[in-house]
């Protein structure tokens, strides 16, 4: 009997040990299949990261295709040839993404650019600079880097696509040898190279160097500052102190009427109320020649780099029925950094989203007032251009503006006759109210459209106010203008600076280009009256100068679309008063300097009681030295023959 149990043990042990050894094998086979499941070629894990990555290939496209039509918005033409796979690249980079240029031999290259050329990082902080390879475009090649491959970038049927197959190539086989140093590295060091992306850091001490970028036979610069940089907090103290003696302005375009920033500016506006202005256009015997909007070689708001005088840029130029000539200026931020003069290169302080603050310690001298906008570009903050804006009391329109139209000339002629042309005598012997009438009803050889107030305009013609003013003469400073330097006093009374047809040819150093694509007469001429008012008017020549029979404004106005009403009653033109009263964007405030000097020793004279009206740009008997286009007087609205005036259209 017990032989017969052990027995029966002994089987059920065996069915047992068996049984664990399938169980195990189960396990293993289950086991494997997870295994497969989880990390085959087919598997969950390698499925999500397929997916994530297909995520990622499509955000940039949706990325790249919307920085596409904003540039296509921004352009004449909307063709494929004139935006560039660069220029979506380099602003999808702005937007964080890793995008690398490479070449398909390398040896195509002929140049290259730097993005920017002067910068600015705070203590311990870091900035990036982006270089450009000059070349054949076709032999230029663009990767999106997501996980660290390389996603080649391409057009297809008008859009941009990346392949989903990612490319075999040398890690960054564009820049094989590019090389950045700095000069010097207590103040700035290279901390990395990422495809055609620099990143350099901020040491510990304020301090300005150069760091060179270098790549084969090709080498640019770029200055580079450490400044200690405000915050939001940071309290304002009008003793802070610092040389704002001279500037450079750095200016963003901004797309459409928002403030998204764009490579290029935003295209010009031809037609209102069913007419439309002609383009114009310059040939190689400085002639005059009408063209289309779709000629690529229309305009090109080209920067100028260094510190030598850009006289390469051509703004957009049209011409009316009755040939009168008008310069688009487009929406743009600006901000600015101060010097102790124009050979400086150690900056002193800045205007810009923070106010006015000192370089060395960040302390704020004036805050930015409330109601200006600012946009946030490569680490600082811009200035929205109120004169674009829909803020009234800065000087800006009824609704937000993409540009606005320039008399390119003084204004000759009057009423229904009023016209912008070269080689004629500047209308004057005009009052300020006469003046202001004859640019609302200026209809430029059109039929026309009746504004609010009852006058016949061609796109909402107005006399010229001092933020639309300040617009111009801030792009005349930039890099897009005469890169800094002073454009040249016109020293006659004749539009163009001289008498005939072709003369203005000959004074392209007074165009705010430095050739025939820019405005005259903003420096000398005659001094032109813009469309700003006091609080205040002692003498009563609102009345006796027409201003208020002809606008309806009285001292207890506010600010309309047409004109714009400064509070200085202060009895002070100078100093304090320019900070507190003057408004920014008006080319007063932001470029005093001290005493009764602006940048280049331009008069910066505030309007005030006694004499409630503003002028601009100078007179030819005023000293070279006193008049340009920072220079403002106040004037009591008089008839006399050295004040005239200049229109703008805002379609």
């Amino acid at each position: 009997m017990k032989l017969k149990q052990k027995k029966t043990m002994k089987n059920e042990n065996a069915i047992t040990l068996i049984a664990l050894v399938v169980t195990i094998v189960v396990l293993l086979i289950l086991a494997g299949v997870s295994i497969s499941m989880l990390t085959g070629e087919n598997g969950v894990i390698i499925q999500a990261q397929r997916a994530k990555i297909e995520t990622e290939i499509s955000e940039i496209e949706e990325q790249a295709n919307i920085i596409y039509a904003d540039l296509t918005v921004g352009k004449n033409t909307g063709t494929i040839e004139d935006i560039t796979m660069s220029d979506i690249a380099s602003q999808l980079r702005k937007k964080g993404y890793r995008i690398e240029q490479a070449t398909k031999t390398g040896n195509e290259i002929t140049g290259i650019s730097i993005d920017p050329t002067t910068t600015s990082i705070a203590i311990g902080g870091t900035k990036q600079i982006t270089v450009n390879y000059e070349g054949n475009a076709n032999e230029n090649e663009y990767y999106a880097i997501i996980n660290g491959k390389y996603y080649k970038m391409l057009f297809t049927n008008n859009s941009v696509k990346l392949e989903r197959t990612p490319s075999e190539i040398q890690n960054s086989s564009s820049i094989e040898g590019l090389i950045a140093t700095s000069l010097d590295t207590n103040y700035v060091t290279v901390e990395s190279i990422d495809g055609n992306v620099i990143t350099l850091k901020g040491g510990d001490s304020v301090g300005t160097t150069t760091v060179t970028v270098k790549y084969g036979d090709f080498e640019k610069e770029c200055t580079v500052s450490v400044i200690v940089k405000p915050t939001e907090d940071s309290i304002a103290n009008e003793t802070v102190g610092f040389s704002t003696k001279y500037g450079r302005i750095d200016v963003i375009w901004l797309s459409g009427t928002s403030n998204e920033v764009v490579k290029r500016p935003n295209s010009p506006i031809l037609t209102a109320n069913n007419e439309s202005m002609i383009p114009v256009k310059w040939n190689s015997s400085n002639q005059i020649v009408e063209t289309t909007e779709d000629d690529t070689e229309w305009y090109n708001y080209t920067a100028g780099t260094g510190t030598d005088d850009n006289t390469t840029s051509k703004w957009a130029n049209a011409k009316t029925a009755n040939g009168s000539y008008f310069v688009w200026i487009p929406r743009y931020a600006y901000r600015i950094t101060y010097y102790s003069s124009q050979t400086s290169i150690e900056p002193t302080g800045y205007y810009d989203g923070y106010g006015m603050w000192k370089a060395q310690d960040g302390k704020v001298k004036y805050k930015l007032e409330s109601e200006i906008e600012t946009v946030e570009y490569q680490g600082d903050k811009y200035i929205v251009h109120p004169a674009f804006r829909d803020n009234l009391e800065y000087g800006g329109w009824a609704n937000k503006l993409s540009g606005f139209w320039v008399a390119k000339f003084e204004m000759s002629g009057t009423g229904n006759s009023l016209k912008s042309t070269y080689g004629v005598a500047s209308k004057s012997y005009q009052t300020v109210g006469t003046q202001y009438k004859s640019a609302r009803q200026a209809t430029y050889g059109y039929t026309g459209l009746v504004d609010e107030d009852g006058n016949i305009s061609y796109m909402y013609s107005h006399m010229m106010k001092n933020s639309e003013w300040g617009a111009v003469a801030y792009l005349t400073h930039s890099s897009y203008g005469r890169n800094g330097n002073e454009i040249t006093q016109n020293t006659s009374y004749y539009t163009g600076g001289i008498s005939g047809d072709t003369g203005y040819i000959t004074n392209v150093a007074q165009s705010t280009t430095g050739n025939a694509y820019g405005i005259y007469d903003m420096s000398g001429g005659k001094f032109e009256r813009t469309a700003g008012f006091n609080s205040r008017d002692t003498q009563n020549y609102f009345s006796s100068k027409d201003w208020t029979n002809v606008t309806g404004l009285t001292v207890d106005s506010n600010s309309t679309k047409y004109a714009t009403k400064y509070n200085n009653n202060t009895g002070s033109t100078f100093g304090t008063a320019t900070y507190t009263v003057g408004k920014i964007g008006d080319a007063l405030k932001e470029v005093y300097s001290s005493g009764s000097s602006a940048w280049f020793d331009d008069l910066p004279n505030l309007i005030y009681s006694t004499v409630p009206f503003t002028a601009r740009g100078g007179d030819k008997y005023t000293s070279s030295t006193r008049t340009g286009i920072f220079a403002s007087v106040n004037t009591d609205g008089a008839e006399v023959d050295n004040y005239s005036f200049r229109t703008v259209l805002c379609p």
